[in-house]
């Protein structure tokens, strides 16, 4: 749930780059876990694991609730300090936007009747769920069956099917080491890039890798003479794949993810898409080895990349550009958009 607090605590201006901390911390986690991997054994890389929310635990007592969480529970004056904490600069004004989050929040309280599991399920229901749900649901479990969940657990399997001279057990460590410096670069460019365009290019040229090493291990399983000189080619893939969804494509679904979704159902919201990838990279993980068996590797590395492309035609057709817009500003620009959002900043 940290999108969802990222969200609630940011100034629009910064929104983006906070948003994409998450996506920083988990490319350096999963780096870190690759690279260590190399050297020992799992349980070590198990109790190294534990180390961050051992620090990251007592860190949370010292922070404040988001402030729309506090005006939804009635407590505005802890709200009034929440908002200036987080905007700590003297020379900015809450009064405004603290009255935009309780003018929000009033106009919805007068429209429910209560917070009851019916009245839950009829906000899942409604178009203030399904609206962004068209976009960063779908683009989010797309991005997971297009093949991410599947390279991550099995990238040194592809490696050695890939006849590559190279390490099979180096592979996983180089890309961590390359998403590693990329992910210490992303957070200070983050909030100049259009959302739209940076994950719909990112998206495209990540299944256009994909396709490479499908027509790859297509040749190799036909004429595997001719990739003798070649077999570079699926690890330069496999870095390039992981590099452009660390820059790409992670910040954007970090910042959608927290900012779509109305503030009334936001947790929940995000909570259902959350469930859906981890349903997703569970399944697809799954059924790797039985679609290997069906299809080949050429074969499922070409099912990859067609979903890969629709993943990056859908997030054209449907990323807003949120930059510099406040909460409110985004969930009232939901209400009146159609089902399918097409917007330009």
């Amino acid at each position: 749930m940290s999108d969802v607090y990222i969200s609630e605590t940011a100034h629009p201006d910064i929104r983006a780059t906070l948003a994409s901390l998450p996506g920083f911390a988990d490319s350096i986690g999963i780096s870190s876990i690759w690279i260590l991997g190399h050297f020992v054994s799992w349980r070590i890389i198990a109790y190294f694991a534990v180390l961050p929310f051992c620090l990251l635990f007592p860190i949370f007592f010292f922070l404040p609730e988001s402030p729309y969480w506090l005006v939804e529970n009635g407590l505005e004056e802890p709200a009034q300090k929440s908002l200036k904490f987080f905007r700590s600069s003297p020379y900015y004004d809450i009064e405004q936007e603290m009255s935009d989050i309780q003018q929000k929040y009033l106009e919805k309280k007068a429209k429910m009747k209560s917070q009851s599991c019916h009245w839950t399920i009829q906000r899942i229901l409604s178009p203030s769920f399904l609206k962004p749900f068209t976009c960063i649901g779908i683009i989010n479990v797309l991005t997971i069956l297009a093949g991410f969940a599947v390279l991550a657990n099995y990238v040194s399997e592809f490696m050695r099917e890939s006849g590559s001279d190279i390490d099979p057990t180096i592979g996983p460590m180089v890309i961590g080491m390359m998403r590693l410096l990329i992910a210490l670069i992303v957070p200070f460019f983050v909030q100049k890039m259009n959302p739209k365009m940076s994950f719909s290019i990112g998206q495209f040229i990540k299944a256009l890798a994909m396709l490479i090493i499908a027509i790859y291990f297509h040749v190799l399983s036909r004429e595997p003479e001719v990739t003798k000189n070649v077999t570079w080619i699926p690890m330069v893939m496999f870095i390039l794949q992981f590099c452009v969804r660390s820059i790409a494509i992670m910040p954007v679904l970090y910042s959608l993810l927290g900012e779509l979704f109305p503030t009334d159902i936001r947790s929940l919201s995000v909570g259902i898409i959350q469930s859906l990838e981890f349903g997703s990279a569970a399944l697809i993980v799954k059924m790797y080895p039985d679609m290997k068996h069906a299809m080949g590797m050429y074969g499922i590395c070409y099912f990859y990349a067609s979903l890969g492309f629709l993943n990056s035609f859908w997030g054209f057709c449907t990323i807003p550009d949120n930059r510099s817009k406040s909460l409110i500003e985004i969930e009232e620009a939901y209400q009146n958009a159609p089902l399918i959002v097409k917007r330009t900043k």
